[in-house]
């Protein structure tokens, strides 16, 4: 399957989406901003700020 990027992967939407998407087969990168990221299986947490160009084009690397 792919790997795909969620901006807002802590937040209420964000969080049944990531959900949907690891079920679905999918791997995960979540943007997270305001904790220390954490990962498990195939969720990748990655810290960094969607208003910030250079963050989100780190953690798009290798995503579809």
């Amino acid at each position: 399957m792919s790997k795909v990027l969620v901006t807002g992967g802590t937040g209420f939407l964000g969080t049944h989406l990531v959900d949907a998407l690891l079920d679905a087969g999918h791997d995960v990168v979540s943007l997270v901003y305001g904790r220390r990221p954490a990962s498990k299986g195939r969720l990748v947490e990655v810290e960094g700020n969607v208003l910030e160009g250079a963050s989100v084009e780190s953690a798009a690397k290798g995503c579809e």
